[in-house]
């Protein structure tokens, strides 16, 4: 087996894990999920419950991608689950 193929099996294999790490979701269960969590922040989570949350509202920021129209709406999720969790972050 040449250097080349094996490059390219594990360039497989990470695609692979990756896809296994993000798991296909539809619009609606999107939709949902982002309601969930600003509920989940309008409880008053634990500073590590909300580091979770900013980390889920990043994953669906990337979901929907950056040119849909919720984009300010998870913006405005992730920072104030930073501020919660005690840390700074900036997003676009």
């Amino acid at each position: 087996m040449s250097a080349l193929d094996r490059l390219f099996r594990r360039g497989q294999a990470k695609a692979a894990t990756t896809e296994a790490v993000m798991p296909k979701m539809t619009e609606e269960e999107a939709r949902a999920k982002r309601t969930a969590l600003w509920k989940e922040m309008q409880a008053n989570p634990t500073p590590e419950r909300a580091k979770e949350i900013a980390q889920e509202a990043a994953a669906l920021l990337n979901y929907f991608g950056r040119e849909h129209p919720l984009r300010d709406n998870i913006n405005e999720l992730i920072r104030a689950a930073d501020s919660v969790a005690g840390r700074e972050r900036i997003t676009f």
